[in-house]
């Protein structure tokens, strides 16, 4: 029954009072509401050292796509933090978006980072792709306000046609190393083209500075097997949980919504492998009373979705 209820919340977006509604309209069980809140916590418990078990894997993979999201509660806001290699989901709750827990989160981490352009970002010490899908929407929305500002629209052609030429060999052949540094030469091409740039405009020379400063993170996917060049596995694990955001959780405290985010976490993995949700967590949501976990170094970091429940 919890799991039928988590599954109502989650998947069909019903609210806690409509799910006690149609509990007693058609199988004539009476709960209290409070008690049926609390078997968000319990559905939770039975998942939360698996969560816990892929974000440690994620953080040992071989690429990480990150983005953040705010959620505004009547208590303040708070942001959602997703990592995921698109195959595997973990939504963080953070009290606000500042980045300094990705530092310990990601200690020895080798893979490739793939993020937007937030500057909390640049401090990690590992190799890093930027979304250029951000930049080519931010640039493209100037030229439209700035369509005869030549030098703009020469930083945008220069970029714009390596990215293609670069996609056009990995739509035929795939995201794979030895077909894509064949690449290498055009990058340092370009990287010297936008340089060499007069940029006189102030929007011209905004987009020639960000180049400039993320030059080598713009094309480092070329240099790696299946890293994409955009965020798109966090973005579209963001929008499932913005079907929720605001909906039924205004009210939700920080312990809450580290329960929340649980319950979010096996949804998006689940969405992504393509297996059916509510069936996933009858065949895995076994209840275990264990007070200690393997993962505890990870869940100490990651106080907000791992606190304990006695």
């Amino acid at each position: 029954m919890k799991i039928w209820m988590v599954y109502q919340y989650i998947y069909n977006r019903m609210s806690l009072s409509q799910i006690n509604k149609n509990l007693r309209d058609f199988y004539e069980v009476y709960l209290s509401s409070a008690t049926i809140f609390t078997f968000k916590q319990h559905v939770a418990d039975m998942f939360r050292e698996r969560v816990l078990k892929d974000l440690n894997e994620l953080t040992k993979g071989n690429v990480l796509y990150v983005d953040e999201t705010p959620f505004k509660l009547v208590s303040g806001a708070y942001y959602c933090w997703i990592f995921t290699d698109g195959f595997r989901c973990v939504s963080v709750m953070r009290k606000d978006r500042k980045s300094d827990f990705l530092s310990e989160l990601l200690k020895g981490f080798k893979g490739v980072l793939v993020t937007d352009f937030f500057s909390g970002h640049d401090s990690l010490n590992c190799k890093k792709q930027k979304c250029l899908i951000h930049f080519m929407r931010d640039i493209n929305n100037d030229l439209l306000k700035n369509p005869f500002d030549d030098d703009l629209t020469k930083i945008c052609y220069v970029i714009s046609k390596t990215l293609r030429n670069i996609i056009d060999i990995a739509e035929d052949y795939g995201y794979k190393k030895k077909y894509l540094s064949v690449k290498k030469k055009e990058v340092k091409n370009t990287i010297n083209t936008i340089i060499k740039i007069n940029a006189k405009s102030e929007v011209a020379k905004k987009y020639k500075s960000r180049f400039i400063r993320y030059q080598h993170e713009f094309f480092e996917f070329i240099n790696h097997n299946d890293v994409l060049w955009h965020n798109t596995y966090a973005e579209h694990s963001i929008k499932l949980i913005a079907k929720h955001r605001n909906k039924n959780i205004k009210s939700f405290k920080c312990n809450h919504l580290a329960d929340y985010a649980v319950l979010m976490s096996i949804y998006q993995s689940c969405h992504f492998q393509g297996i059916n949700f509510l069936k996933y967590m009858l065949n895995h949501g076994k209840h275990n009373n264990k007070t200690h976990s393997k993962y505890d170094d990870i869940a100490k970091l990651l106080l907000e979705i791992t606190e304990n429940k006695e």
